[in-house]
């Protein structure tokens, strides 16, 4: 009897204490939220319904309005969650962060971020891309490219509002020293995007990280289409007086100038197969890559297309299927120059450039001609074993990769390449390569 006693009132005052310190973590939430709803109140509205916190440590934000002064009009979300490491770091947050300490992890989810396409703040918007538009000259394409399109066209394609779902994360590991960092954005019936870095070079600690460089070292994206692309395609194959198959040739069939202008370079064959498989069954792209540790994004003007390829190790997937040929090329003439490309067609009058001290031409990047010395086949299972000596490796028919191998590792091979004003080393997938060669000595 006493034992149950004991239990009864040892499960009475932890649920008070639970109870007590989920209402002294609500509380304040509570605060911070009205102190920040006050620190906004000369330009917006702002409320709410309820708050919330779990003992999982999620404080939550419902049914959140926000009245813009400036424009009439209510902007209204869904709710606000921010996921913490449990209702233990609620209640010590404030020392720790003090004292610079980090939590292991960390999310802000924004949920059901509603822009109505038809209010106020929308035509006010449609009226500044406008003049944006005249003023820069830019023309619309062939019910064309969706960096063109306005919102008025969002609302032709059957959208009456842009619903949105924004996350932001992080989670550190055990030793702190990387995170996995993650940006998440997902417009409803519209498509979706992922992005998520590796970061090194961390420390749980803010005022250590002064003292260190971070920088990523692995990143993925991914693009999820989940209605947008074939409601412009059924929109605009009728506005060009096409079916919807005629429409989508006309997509794949791009000529050099299109791309170039849209894209900024002319995809070789195995890009333009992938685009071609994207138009005709919109559902996902992929891209991920791996970063030298002295990677600066100030520098990518310096190289070759195809050696940015190799510099970050990218592999591209479209709907699930890998692109293995990634070559690209710029186009150097007009539009009356290059005629339109045909479903399986070779780029004509194609130069591609590069900015060292000072620009020079070159030749095609989609292509490296091998131009070295006689060379012998490598296993791919044994180029380890040659690290050190002067290799020539095949990532397609078209894209052959010249230089000294420097490391074979986690799944890539690093090969040095030297040029005028120094050297760069290059990261290629093992599992890209289709063969391997030993240079000879001259």
């Amino acid at each position: 009897m006493r034992l149950k006693t004991a239990v009864i009132v040892f499960l009475v005052a932890a649920a008070t204490l639970v109870g007590g310190s989920m209402l002294y973590t609500r509380s304040q939430a509570k605060k911070a939220v009205e102190d920040i709803i006050t620190v906004a109140s000369p330009y917006a509205e702002i409320t709410y319904r309820g708050i919330s916190v779990t003992l999982g440590g999620k404080i939550r934000i419902q049914n959140i309005e926000i009245r813009t002064r400036l424009i009439a009009q209510t902007i209204p979300i869904e709710g606000i969650d921010i996921e913490t490491p449990g209702l233990w770091f609620l209640l010590t947050s404030t020392g720790k962060l003090r004292d610079g300490k980090l939590p292991d992890h960390m999310r802000l989810l924004i949920r059901g971020l509603t822009f109505n396409l038809d209010g106020a703040l929308a035509d006010a918007l449609e009226k500044i891309t406008a003049a944006a538009r005249r003023g820069s000259g830019a023309a619309d394409g062939d019910c064309g490219p969706l960096q063109q399109m306005t919102l008025r066209d969002y609302r032709k394609l059957g959208y009456q509002a842009f619903v949105l779902d924004l996350g932001l994360g992080y989670r550190l590991d055990k030793s702190g020293n990387s995170a996995t960092t993650t940006v998440e954005w997902r417009a409803r019936e519209m498509a979706s995007l992922d992005l998520s870095m590796q970061v090194m070079g961390l420390s749980k600690n803010v005022m250590e990280m002064v003292m260190v460089k971070p920088h990523v070292s692995k990143f993925s994206v991914v693009y999820t289409d989940l209605s947008l692309t074939d409601r412009i395609k059924r929109f605009c194959a009728e506005a060009n007086s096409k079916t919807v198959v005629q429409y989508t040739e006309m997509l794949a069939n791009r000529g050099d100038d299109w791309f170039q202008q849209s894209w900024g370079f002319v995809p070789g064959t195995g890009l333009r197969d992938a685009y071609r498989s994207f138009v005709n069954e919109p559902r996902e792209v992929r891209v991920e890559g791996m970063l030298p540790d002295d990677f600066s994004p100030q520098t990518l003007a310096l190289y070759k297309p195809e050696d940015i390829v190799g510099l970050l190790g990218l592999r591209v997937s479209v709907n699930g299927k890998s692109v293995k040929d990634l070559s690209t090329s710029t186009f150097s003439g007009t539009p009356a120059e290059t005629p339109r490309a045909a479903v399986a067609g070779v780029d004509e009058k194609v130069a591609a450039t590069t900015t060292e001290a000072t620009p020079p031409t070159v030749q095609p990047a989609a292509v490296e001609t091998p131009a070295g010395p006689p060379s012998s086949t490598i296993p791919i299972k044994e180029l380890g074993r040659h690290v050190g000596k002067m290799v020539r490796i095949i990532v397609t028919p078209n894209t052959v990769r010249e230089g000294l191998l420097v490391q074979v590792g986690d799944g890539m091979a690093r090969i040095e390449r030297r040029y005028a004003g120094g050297s760069m080393v290059i990261a290629i997938p093992v599992g890209h390569i289709e063969r391997a060669e030993l240079m000879d000595k001259q």
